[in-house]
């Protein structure tokens, strides 16, 4: 069994591991920003999707495995494990010469990323009371919802005043002062005993996770055989490492934990979530500048509005989560989420900023609230031994949900846009509604049907998001009355 130690200065440590978050939710949001001036300068435009697709591949497969290596060995050293590959692929990643090379460095930035949200996230667990905890878990959420503007204001100063391979290197800094001050300053007391590490169970996970994912963020590109191959070949690997974690003696992931009604729902939560967070805010410029046709300025500000109330209500939520329950929390976010896509879904054909700019920041407001819940329930409900695992489970679950939600919300806005008619389909059919000199040059009537078929399909988007928070809302209601932080 091991054991923490005695933290005697935990804010040093918080620092780190906060400053190690941040690098993790700024690197996405960074990269799509600079990724246009990469094609342009190193071409291979075919393959500009993979460069997102490899290293959330990698990523989310590595999760699981960093969890329980954390749970065996200790956080630290897994820890700087994982930073130091992720370092090394993105010192790579900023020489790269074509693009085939850039995914390549992608692949292992992702296999080094599945440490950092994981095990930073339960290093702050460990180091905080279930009170404690509370408060500062709601930081990170804020945290997290900030990068998303922080990160594409970086990518731009870095295009504006520097050059895209910076985009690799910025956070290589702030990585190292982050391990030198967790080195320095966390402190853990391991119980060496013998451990069998479950390497059949790797073997089994890795491909069928993989082969899932894939198929999940390459849906609109490969062809129907080969997605429906890899997703069955997926799920017969789930199904197989299942079997086999059952009748292992140490297993990779410890399937007894979802027996817990607080760790089930918290994951399931996280799924839903990562669902959301693809559907309503990725798709508001697209509302704004393809159908209202207005100005990248108030997609911004609507951005803006939504980062406020996630940030604002990430804040809030832990007090509020210790003066009432988990339950409570989960279930004014869950309204916020419902009554936000349903008003966007309400004013998607009628040129109304002022409530779709409140509908940006009721979305904030129910992330925020919930973001943080279902992590926080499900690190209380179990102890040091298995709180790596437990994490990299809720972790895994918001990355898997985003794959899901690109691809169902992607599929929606592609057969939505099929009625725009010929020309205007899919990706074409929103280059040109959000590029005003195209959309200029359009014939009316061509503009009015793109129009009126890009805002049914965003419609759609939104009222299945309103569905999807509504599955939320039973989840918060499942859980137990009256349970928060420290009473478990």
């Amino acid at each position: 069994m091991t054991a923490p130690a005695p933290i005697p200065r935990r804010g040093p440590v918080l620092a780190a591991s906060l400053a190690t978050i941040f690098i993790a939710a700024i690197e996405s949001t960074m990269i799509v920003t600079v990724m246009p001036t990469i094609v342009t300068q190193l071409g291979g435009f075919e393959l500009y999707g993979w460069v997102f697709a490899a290293f959330l591949l990698t990523q989310a497969v590595t999760m699981p495995i960093y969890g329980k290596l954390a749970d065996l060995y200790g956080r630290r050293n897994v820890l700087h494990a994982g930073v130091g590959i992720y370092v090394a692929a993105s010192l790579a990643a900023g020489f790269s010469l074509t693009l085939p090379m850039l995914i390549a460095c992608r692949v292992v930035q992702g296999l080094g990323s599945g440490a950092i949200l994981p095990i930073a996230t339960t290093i702050v667990a460990d180091i905080y009371t279930p009170e404690e905890r509370a408060r500062v878990q709601g930081w990170i959420a804020g945290l997290w919802g900030a990068s998303a503007v922080v990160g594409p204001s970086i990518g731009a100063a870095i295009i504006a005043y520097a050059d895209w391979h910076v985009a690799f290197w910025v956070n290589i800094p702030v990585a190292a002062v982050a391990l030198g001050m967790i080195r320095i300053f966390h402190r853990e007391r391991i119980e060496r005993r013998r451990h069998r590490l479950d390497v059949i169970g790797v073997a089994l996970l890795v491909p069928a996770a993989g082969a899932v994912m894939t198929a999940l963020m390459q849906a609109a590109t490969l062809p129907l055989v080969w997605t429906l191959a890899l997703g069955g070949a997926g799920v017969a690997g789930v199904v197989a490492f299942v079997r086999h974690e059952r009748r292992t003696p140490e297993p990779l992931i410890p399937l007894d934990l979802w027996r817990d009604r607080l760790i089930a729902i918290g994951t399931g939560g996280a799924f839903l979530l990562g669902i959301l967070m693809m559907g309503v805010p990725a798709f508001l410029p697209t509302h704004i500048q393809g159908v209202m046709g207005e100005t990248a300025k108030l997609a911004a500000i609507a951005v803006a509005a939504q980062m406020a109330g996630w940030s604002t209500c990430s804040a809030l939520g832990g007090p509020l989560m210790l003066r009432t329950s988990y339950r409570l929390v989960t279930i004014v976010g869950s309204v916020g989420l419902i009554g936000g896509a349903a008003l966007l879904a309400a004013v998607v054909e009628r040129s109304e900023p002022t409530l779709l700019i409140l509908g940006a920041f009721l979305i904030g407001l129910g992330l925020g609230f919930t973001h943080a819940v279902f992590l926080i329930a499900v690190q209380t409900s179990v102890p040091w031994e298995r709180r790596g695992s437990a994490t990299s489970g809720v972790h895994f679950g918001r990355v898997f949900g985003q794959a899901f939600g690109a691809t169902l919300f992607g599929a929606i806005l592609n057969a939505g846009l099929s009625a725009a008619g010929p020309g205007l389909a899919g990706a074409t059919a929103v280059e040109t509604m959000m590029d005003p000199a195209k959309r200029a040059a359009m014939a009316p009537a061509s503009l009015a049907r793109a129009i009126v078929a890009m805002a049914d399909a965003l419609g759609s988007i939104y009222l299945t998001a309103s569905a999807i928070a509504a599955l939320v809302l039973i989840l918060g209601l499942l859980l137990p009355p009256g349970v928060r932080p420290g009473t478990r």
